[in-house]
């Protein structure tokens, strides 16, 4: 804070003063609310400035405000909330930094795999092994094999290379299997623990009708039906499981034969152990309906119900054994490992701030007799036609009045969340400034391993993406020189040659006669080649707009109101004939437009025509469902007295009215392609595409993170009685409110007193870090995408100082690169393209970069100097 003392304060003042200017708005605009929570949090200033510090951190807790209110809303999310962050910013950059000290000066580098990481392969049989060892150490192992092999490479080039290279056919085969078996387990896994599959929850006579597959699909209309029913497909899974539970023991019996008792007490082993021991608990009849599909029936049985509600978590431990083809576990490690004096810093840090506002949050609330619903408001009624059921508010002092439950609430507030808002005036103080601070400490921690973990990846990478633009530009440029070189040298044996034969007439060759058009519509491609030129371009630009804009302001009920079920009036009946003519004139436009594309052809476009004409065409459809459904009703006895009489086109069209309304909004996609930021739009792509290499990793690890933390909650939700159980009745509903903890948002926060509160403490330290890490590889993919498009416009002769400079800070060439590079300088001119792919492979590769740099910049200065002498023949005298 010393450092940094005058950039605090200055940002620090216009972040408060931005703060009392929402707060002061949101009091005038907000103070007459007929709505009572509104008028509580801003019926006083004071109070308005509590409610506003929430908003200013991105939890719009109180959202029903009046047309003013909604205004000064939209200009605190707009400004607000990013001026307000600039000085937690600051001292979060600043504090970072002096925890990391010199590391990523002198660790980053180790912030990859070595051969030591690979201690599957100390367990590798020798050379005098027998035959059938080795080939089984290869049937599971071989990917490492090769892992360490390119390890063992001096340059990144040889290391890429090898990495490349194809892997036994018969690892291939047994890896998929593998890889198929695991996701396939999983997935069954979470049907049978859905609540489709309990009996007295989907066999209700209301939830037959709702459900389409066993309705329509499957003609089930009777609960002793759907009975029947799902105990064959409860027969055939379980059969299933049989085979999944054979592969899996005969997997993990090889890897122990391969690896010995170290397989037994490694974290994969241990996972593979887990999932075999589930997979055996859940075969048995009289355990698989309760462990399964009944989780409701394990609180009744306190030993035997723990037992049947883990019988899921251990299950889904399969997904993290198949992870030994990612590296997810040696990659945490690694991370773990070279990061973990910073990491053990920020977290001291972390549980300091944290014990501490928990105590003071315990003082403060623990005799508050307040009434507060945590996160969700409703909770899912046993009817799902019927009212929703309220949760019963809990006081203050049962949240806080033990000091281990507080911290789970504490730390939810310390991430920026707010799903409790009724406070005590101490309170409210005391989480305002653990706003500030609790932030940081959360951001440093997160920051430290998201990064590593980042930069881990990005050293695993095979290559670069500056290094590998910088090589595309200076191989194109290559391969320009060689065409120049080569048609300028066949000019000049032709000149030669004619000359010798004593003619000196040189045949000239216009632009035509070089590049014959072809016989297709020339006066279509040389339109749509100028067709940018005002108004064409316009002119489908604004029909676009207009369309659009149109089709959202006929989805608002202010201006189109809808009408009731079952009546279609007239004046409906018009709206929609007015419309489908709208929607009527756009077609043909922009199908006048998609024929001229097409009879112009890819031109520059490339591949991505073909997307972009399939976009077009598919933005069409709509607008023809449209129509065809307005005449539909119109031919149908729609007009006149009969208006609405057809009952059933009628409830067709209203059921089809709002899905049409949907679909015509995907002709937003077109305006990416448009001229003025195509370039630009193809930038982001390839920024994320070219992370893909590097995403398999963080995203198994988020997937994996994802479904073992909801099947926690399940287990500890079911386990012991919990105000949030009805939220958590299968695992597939829990991966939906799992979804926005990992995330950072807490929509329930209520959770059983022990197990479910260490989950949820758990899921905040360590899940959200985990799951963010793919957000951050693809912005960080985007952002070097823009480095690199900033690379590839520069010129060639800047382009040939960049590489000079990273030239000299990487290592000099070897002697016999040298010796190459001068073999190759004494090779004849004419076989010179030939010699080039023979002798690069021993050239280094910023060798090979610098030298088509200069010989491209040398070129443009010789073509720059001899434009006026390109067409004058040679003298007799020289031939």
């Amino acid at each position: 804070m010393r450092k940094h003392r005058k950039a605090l304060a200055t940002t620090g003042a216009v972040a408060i003063f931005v703060w009392f200017l929402g707060a002061h708005l949101l009091f005038v605009s907000e103070f007459r609310n007929p709505d009572l929570e509104i008028h509580l949090n801003y019926g006083s200033l004071l109070r308005s400035i509590w409610a506003s510090s929430i908003f200013l951190n991105g939890e719009w807790v109180f959202c029903d405000f009046t047309w003013p209110g909604k205004a000064v809303g939209c200009f605190v999310v707009l400004f607000g909330v990013s001026i307000v962050v600039v000085p937690m910013m600051v001292f979060s950059g600043e504090f970072m930094k002096q925890l990391l000290g010199d590391f990523f000066e002198h660790n980053v580098e180790h912030l990859k795999a070595e051969e030591g990481d690979l201690w599957q392969l100390k367990m590798e049989p020798a050379d005098d092994a027998p035959t059938w060892r080795k080939e089984l150490f290869s049937l599971l192992y071989a990917h490492l094999q090769r892992l360490r092999k390119g390890l063992q490479q001096q340059t990144q080039y040889h290391r890429a290379r090898v990495l490349r290279e194809e892997r036994p056919w018969k690892f291939q085969l047994f890896k998929h299997v593998s890889l198929v078996a695991s996701l396939i387990f999983t997935v069954v896994t979470l049907m049978e623990n859905s609540q489709y599959m309990n009996a007295e929850v989907g066999c209700r006579p209301r939830e037959l009708n709702r459900n389409v597959v066993f309705y329509y699909v499957l003609s089930t209309k009777s609960p002793q039906e759907c009975r029947r029913f799902l105990v064959w497909v409860d027969m055939i899974e379980a059969r299933v499981d049989t085979l999944f539970l054979n592969f899996f023991i005969l997997e993990f019996i090889l890897r122990c034969i391969a690896l010995g008792w170290r397989h037994l007490v490694s974290e994969l082993g241990l996972a593979e152990l887990f999932a075999i021991v589930g997979l055996i608990w859940s075969l048995p009849a009289q355990y698989r309906e309760d462990a399964l599909h009944n989780p409701k029936t394990w609180e009744k049985w306190r030993l035997r119900g723990i037992l049947l509600g883990a019988v899921v978590p251990l299950r889904l431990a399969r997904l993290v054994s198949v992870g030994s083809y990612f590296g997810v576990v040696r990659a945490v490690r690694k991370v773990i490992f070279i990061a973990r004096w910073p990491l053990i810093k920020s977290f001291y840090f972390l549980v300091v701030v944290w014990y501490t506002h928990a105590m003071l949050l315990h003082f403060a609330e623990m005799d508050n007799p307040k009434l507060a619903i945590a996160g969700a408001q409703v909770q899912p009624a046993e009817d799902p036609e019927a009212i929703v059921k309220r949760i019963k508010p809990m006081q203050q002092s049962e949240r806080f009045g033990d000091y281990l439950v507080a911290m789970q609430y504490s730390l939810l507030h310390l991430t920026g969340d707010y799903p409790i808002v009724k406070y005590t005036f101490a309170a409210k103080i005391l989480l305002i400034v653990g706003l500030v601070v609790g932030t940081c400490a959360i951001v440093v921690w997160t920051a430290i391993f998201s990064s590593s973990m980042v930069n881990y990846l990005a050293n695993e990478a095979v290559e670069d993406p500056l290094a590998k633009a910088v090589e595309r530009r200076m191989l194109l440029a290559i391969e320009v020189v060689t065409r120049i070189q080569r048609s300028w040298r066949r000019r000049q044996a032709a000149k030669k040659q004619a000359i010798e034969q004593g003619s000196c007439r040189v045949e000239t060759q216009t632009e035509g006669s070089r590049r014959p058009s072809r016989p297709g519509d020339v006066v279509t491609r040389r339109w749509w080649r100028d067709w940018r030129a005002f108004p064409w371009e316009r002119f489908f630009q604004i029909t676009l707009v207009v369309n659009l804009c149109v089709n959202m302001l006929c989805s608002l009920p202010e201006v189109v109101e809808r009408p009731t079920k079952g009546t279609l009036t007239c004046d409906e009946l018009f709206r929609q004939k007015m419309q489908a003519k709208f929607e009527a004139v756009c077609l043909i436009i922009f199908s006048a437009e998609l024929v001229c594309a097409l009879r112009a052809g890819k031109g520059s476009e490339g591949k991505r025509w073909y997307f972009y004409r399939t976009v077009d065409f598919i933005c069409l459809l709509p607008g023809l469902a449209t129509i065809v459904a307005v005449m539909a009703e119109l031919y149908s006895g729609g007009e006149g007295p009969s208006c609405g009489k057809n009952a059933e086109v009628s409830d067709f069209l209203e059921a089809l009215d709002m899905p049409l309304k949907a679909m015509k909004m995907i002709r937003v996609l077109r305006i990416l392609f448009w001229r003025q930021w195509k370039d630009d739009v193809q930038v982001f792509i390839r920024g994320v595409t070219s992370t893909g290499p590097i995403l398999a990793v963080p995203v198994f690890m988020s997937l994996q993170i994802w479904v073992v933390i909801s099947s926690l909650f399940v287990f500890t939700e079911n386990s012991w009685t919990s105000p949030s159980q009805a939220f958590f009745a299968s695992v597939p509903s829990s991966m939906y409110w799992t979804s926005s903890f990992l995330i950072g948002e807490w929509t329930l926060a209520d959770f059983s007193p022990g197990a479910g509160s260490r989950v949820c403490i758990c899921t905040a330290l360590f899940g959200t870090m985990g799951f963010a890490i793919p957000m951050g590889i693809l912005m960080e993919g985007v952002k070097q995408s823009m480095v690199v498009d900033m690379m590839e416009r520069l010129p060639l002769n800047e382009l040939a100082e960049y590489e000079d400079t990273e030239a000299k800070k990487a290592k000099r060439p070897s002697q016999q690169s040298i010796k190459t590079e001068a073999m190759r300088h004494q090779a004849d001119a004419s076989s010179s393209s030939r010699m080039d792919r023979r002798m690069d492979r021993g050239i280094d590769r910023q060798q090979q970069l610098r030298r088509a740099a200069k010989l491209a910049a040398m070129t443009r200065l010789q073509v720059s100097k001899g434009k006026g002498d390109a067409h004058r023949p040679p003298k007799a005298g020289r031939a």
